[in-house]
């Protein structure tokens, strides 16, 4: 997936996709990230540290109720 700020080179993208590399050229691919990233600065920001850990899913993959 090309993001806002990284592009693939239109020689290299057939040798990707040639290994079954899905690439999608569009650079609104990359509005979920940044927005599930600006989503975790506002936690950061909003919330104490045990809060904080409380509300982010865990490492075993529990996803906490939001």
């Amino acid at each position: 997936m090309e993001g806002a700020n990284l592009f693939i080179s239109e020689s290299v993208r057939p040798r990707l996709q040639d290994k079954g590399v899905l690439l999608f050229k569009d650079a609104s691919t990359n509005k979920g990230g940044v927005t599930s990233s600006s989503m975790e600065v506002l936690l950061a920001l909003a919330v104490d540290s045990t809060e904080h850990q409380k509300y982010l899913v865990q490492a075993d993959g529990t996803v906490p109720p939001l």
